[in-house]
């Protein structure tokens, strides 16, 4: 089968700011295995605290997070039933 996501429907609950240190942070390698890149770079490449950035981070995360959730289970549903 095929869906459409609807990028403002996912991103769109995310200000400005979260979107940009989300994608820095995908960027630099904060997300990979082995992390390249702590917070705390990142935080200090944006003259940030690490908390305030930890913090941007986290509830940009948690808002994609969570707005994914209903794709996940529709998809999902849909691997259950072939």
């Amino acid at each position: 089968e095929i869906y459409s996501i609807s990028l403002s429907n996912i991103l769109g609950g995310l200000s400005l700011l979260q979107l940009k240190y989300l994608r820095d942070a995908i960027a630099v390698g904060m997300f990979s295995s082995p992390k390249r890149v702590k917070v705390e770079d990142l935080a200090r490449s944006h003259g940030l605290s690490k908390s305030t950035m930890q913090e941007h981070i986290n509830k940009a995360r948690n808002k994609l997070l969570q707005a994914m959730e209903p794709y996940i289970t529709l998809y999902m549903h849909s691997l259950l039933n072939e």
